[in-house]
C-alpha cells in the first residue's frame, strides 16, 4: 500500500511524509472499522489524564468530485495534540488536513477536523496505460503511541464524465449515440456539426450561454445511461458530435474538456430520391426549369431522357434547367438524389413565366433530401403532391409565414393525401400554405395530427372556394395555436363548421376573419368556441390598423348565415375587439340576448352588425355587461329592418341608459369616444329621433 502520510500535531506542528507498506496489522484497512480505540500508554498527553481515545462520528465520508468549500469532520478525542495520518492508493495526495479545533471535554471531547479535498479528474491507470475517470479513496487515521485509535474512510465520487456505450446506430437520416455516465453527471451539453471544429471552436460553442448554439440534456437523479438522438440528417454524410458533461453545480472535468465522436449516416436508397413530374411543351419551349435552389443543392439529377448531371451548391442564384430534344408535349420524371434544403427557383426573376405555369405537374415522391423550405407557391400547373413517406418534412420549420407566401399557394392541387404532414413535427407556421388553391375540394382527416408545435394558421385555406366541409379533427392535436386569422376566409363553398373544431386550441387569441365571406355557411355549431378562453380579437377595429382599415370579422360577409347560437361567446372573457364580427350577415334576423354577456373587457364594436339588413330587433340587455365600450362606429349602420327600442342597461332604481346616454353616467360606464353612425339608417327604432346627431 502506497501511503501518503500527513502528521498534524495540534495546534502547532503540521507536516507530511511518505512511507512504504507496513506489516503492522493495525494499519490494515480491515482494522479501520473500529471507530474508537483506547490505549493505556501515555506517549500522547491527554486533556483529562485518562487513557487516550478517539472516534469519528461517522465511519465513512462521501465527497463530491469537486468540493467548493472545506469539509468538516466531527472527531471525539481527549488527545491534547491529535496525530493525523492519511493513507491512499492514489499516485498523488488529494486530501489534506489544515485545522483541528480544540477538543471540548465538556462535550465528550468533540472537535472538528477541517479537510481540503482536491477536485477529482482523469486518473492514470498503470494496467491499461491510459487515463480514466473513477472514484478514489483515502483513510484518515488518528494515531497515538504507534496505535491506530480511529479511522475514517473517505470516498470521493468520480467526476462528471460519459463515454460511448456500444455502437452508434444510423439510418439514412438519423444517428443515435448511446452513452454511459458517472453518477455525478447531471447535465450534458452537446453540439452536432457537419464539419469538424477546432478545439477552440468546440469549447466556445459548448460554453456559450448567450447565443446557446449547443443543446442540453438534463439527466434525472441516479440516471447513468442515455442516448443522444438526431433526426432529419443528410444521407451518406459524416457528422461530428461534441459533448461536455457537467455536474449539478456546472462543474466540468476540466475547464476546456470535451469529447468528440464521429459517425456517418447511411447511404440513401431510391426511396429517398425526390421525383418530379414535368412537362416539356411548346409553351415552355421544351425547356424545363425545376424548383431546386442551386445555392442549397448538391447531388445527382436524372432528367428522365438519359441525361444525368451533377449539381453542386455554390452556383449562386443560377436556375437549374434542361432543354429536351422533343417537338411535342411530353411528360418526364425527373429524379434527384442528394442534399437539397430549399425547394424553389434559384432566381425567380430570370426564370420564364412558363417555369411556374406550364412545367411542374406533380411531386411523385418527396424522398428525403433534408428539406428546410418549400416555395412552390404560384406554380399553377402543379396539381398533384404525394404523401411524405420518408420524413422529407421533418426539418421544415414552416410551410408559409405571414405576410409572405405559403408553400403551395395558388397551385392547382385537387387533394391533399392522407398523412401528408405526418412528419412535419417541427413546423410552427402554416400561414397561406394552401391559400388560393381553388381546386382543392376536400381535406383528409388528421391532416395536422402530428403538428403539435404549430402556432399559426393565418390564411391557411383562404379562398379555397371548392372546399365544402372540414374534418372535425383537423386541429385536434394542435394545442399551441395562437391565431386562426382568416384561416377559411372566402371559402365560398363551405357549408358547415364541425362542432369541436377548435376544442384543443386553448391558447388562441385571434379568430379575426376566420370564416369571413364563407357565403354558403348557413349555421354555427353551439359551443364552437367553448374552450377558447384567451381570445382577444374576432375582428379588427380601424383604430388598431396602421392604415386605419378595419375588417376581418369572424363571420363577416357570411350572407347565408341565418342564426347565431346562444352563448356563442361565453368563453370570451378576454375579448377586446368584436368589430365587423357579423357585418353583412344579411339573413340573420335576431340576436341572442346573452351574446356578449361574458365579454366584460370588450371595447371595440366597429361595424359589428353593419348591413345586417334583415335584423328585426335588438335585445334590450345586449350590452349590459359591456361597460368599457369605446369604439362604436357604424355598429348597426344599415340595419334597415330594425324596430323597437335600441339596447339599454337599467341601473339604480330603474333608470334606463342607452348606449348614446352612457357619457352621462361615467361612474357606471366608460364614455364612448367614437360612435359616428352607430345607428345610421335604423329609422325604425322607436328612440331613433332621441339619439344625438352623430349617433345616427
Amino acid at each position: 500500500m502506497l501511503r501518503n502520510w500527513l502528521l498534524l500535531l495540534f495546534p502547532l506542528l503540521f507536516f507530511s511524509s511518505f512511507s512504504g507498506c507496513s506489516d503492522d496489522p493495525d494499519d490494515e484497512w480491515s482494522d479501520n472499522n473500529d471507530s474508537s480505540i483506547g490505549v493505556s500508554d501515555n506517549e500522547s498527553s491527554t486533556l483529562d489524564g485518562a487513557p487516550a481515545f478517539a472516534r469519528f462520528e461517522d465511519s465513512q465520508l462521501d465527497v463530491p468530485s469537486n468540493p467548493l468549500e472545506p469539509i468538516s469532520v466531527v472527531l471525539y478525542t481527549n488527545l491534547a495534540a491529535p496525530q493525523v495520518e492519511i493513507t491512499t492508493d492514489e499516485i498523488e495526495e488529494f486530501v489534506y488536513v489544515y485545522e483541528i479545533t480544540p477538543p471540548d471535554m465538556g462535550n465528550d471531547g468533540r472537535c472538528e477536523v477541517m479537510l481540503n479535498v482536491f477536485q477529482n479528474h482523469l486518473q492514470y491507470n498503470d494496467e491499461t496505460g491510459s487515463e480514466e475517470v473513477r472514484s478514489r479513496q483515502a483513510t484518515l487515521n488518528i494515531v497515538s503511541g504507534g496505535k491506530n485509535l480511529a479511522s475514517l474512510n473517505i470516498v470521493q465520487e468520480a467526476p462528471p464524465f460519459c463515454s460511448l456505450d456500444g455502437n452508434v446506430q444510423s439510418t439514412f437520416s438519423t444517428l443515435s449515440f448511446p452513452f454511459t455516465a458517472t453518477e455525478s453527471t447531471a447535465e450534458i451539453c452537446y453540439y452536432l456539426s457537419e464539419t469538424p471544429l477546432s478545439s477552440s471552436e468546440a469549447s466556445d460553442i459548448l460554453s456559450d450561454n448567450w447565443q446557446h448554439e449547443h443543446e442540453e440534456l438534463v439527466l434525472s437523479e441516479g440516471q447513468t445511461t442515455f442516448s443522444l438522438d438526431f433526426d432529419g440528417l443528410f444521407a451518406n454524410t459524416t457528422y461530428y458530435l461534441y459533448i461536455r458533461p457537467r455536474d449539478e453545480f456546472g462543474n466540468m472535468l476540466d475547464d476546456d474538456y470535451y469529447s468528440e465522436y464521429t459517425a456517418s449516416t447511411a447511404a440513401g436508397e431510391s426511396e429517398q430520391d425526390l421525383v418530379l413530374l414535368v412537362s416539356a411543351n411548346p409553351a415552355n419551349n421544351f425547356t424545363v426549369y425545376i424548383p431546386l435552389h442551386s445555392d442549397y443543392t448538391t447531388g445527382t439529377l436524372d432528367w428522365g431522357d438519359g441525361t444525368v448531371e451533377t449539381v453542386n451548391s455554390g452556383t449562386y442564384h443560377s436556375n437549374i434547367y434542361h432543354k429536351y430534344n422533343v417537338t411535342s408535349t411530353t411528360e418526364f420524371q425527373v429524379r434527384f438524389s442528394g442534399k437539397m434544403t430549399n425547394m424553389s427557383l434559384s432566381a425567380f426573376g430570370t426564370a420564364p413565366t412558363s417555369a411556374r405555369e406550364n412545367t411542374l405537374l406533380g411531386i411523385l415522391q418527396w424522398g428525403y433530401t433534408g428539406l428546410e423550405e418549400i416555395d412552390l407557391g404560384y406554380f399553377t400547373s402543379l396539381s398533384y403532391v404525394a404523401t411524405d413517406t420518408q420524413g422529407a418534412f421533418r426539418n421544415m420549420k414552416h410551410f408559409g409565414v405571414e405576410p409572405y407566401g405559403g408553400s403551395f399557394t395558388e397551385t392547382s392541387i385537387t387533394e391533399i393525401p392522407e398523412g401528408f404532414f405526418d412528419y412535419a413535427v417541427n413546423a410552427t407556421s402554416f400561414d397561406f400554405t394552401f391559400g388560393g388553391c381553388s381546386k382543392l375540394a376536400s381535406l383528409p382527416k388528421g391532416l395536422f395530427k402530428n403538428c403539435t408545435k404549430a402556432k399559426s394558421f393565418q390564411r391557411t385555406f383562404i379562398s379555397c372556394t371548392s372546399l365544402t366541409e372540414l374534418p372535425a379533427d383537423l386541429f385536434s392535436n394542435c394545442p399551441e395555436v395562437t391565431t386562426f386569422e382568416t384561416t377559411f376566409h372566402s371559402c365560398s363553398g363551405l357549408k358547415a363548421i364541425p362542432a369541436g373544431l377548435f376544442d384543443a386550441c386553448t391558447k388562441v387569441t385571434s379568430f379575426e376573419g376566420t370564416f369571413g365571406d364563407c357565403t354558403s355557411l348557413t349555421s354555427i355549431p353551439s359551443g364552437l368556441f367553448a374552450h377558447n378562453k384567451q381570445v382577444n380579437y374576432i375582428g379588427k377595429c380601424s383604430r388598431r390598423d396602421d392604415h386605419l382599415n378595419g375588417g376581418k370579422g369572424v363571420f363577416e360577409g357570411c350572407t347565408s348565415l341565418r342564426e347565431i347560437p346562444d352563448g356563442l361567446f361565453d368563453s370570451f372573457t378576454e375579448l377586446w375587439d368584436a368589430s365587423f364580427a357579423f357585418s353583412d350577415c344579411k339573413e340573420v334576423k335576431t340576436l341572442p340576448a346573452d351574446l356578449f354577456r361574458a365579454c366584460t373587457n370588450l371595447q371595440y364594436l366597429e361595424s359589428t352588425f353593419e348591413r345586417c339588413s334583415n335584423l328585426q330587433s335588438l335585445p334590450a340587455s345586449l350590452f349590459d355587461n359591456n361597460r368599457q365600450l369605446r369604439f362604436l362606429i357604424s355598429l348597426f349602420k344599415g340595419c334597415t329592418s330594425l324596430s323597437g327600442e335600441s339596447p339599454y342597461t337599467t341601473i339604480g332604481s330603474g333608470t334606463k341608459v342607452h348606449l348614446y346616454e352612457r357619457s352621462n353616467y361615467n361612474t357606471e360606464f366608460v364614455t364612448p369616444n367614437n360612435y359616428t353612425g352607430c345607428f345610421r339608417e335604423c329609422t325604425g327604432l322607436s328612440d331613433y329621433d332621441a339619439m344625438p346627431g352623430y349617433w345616427n
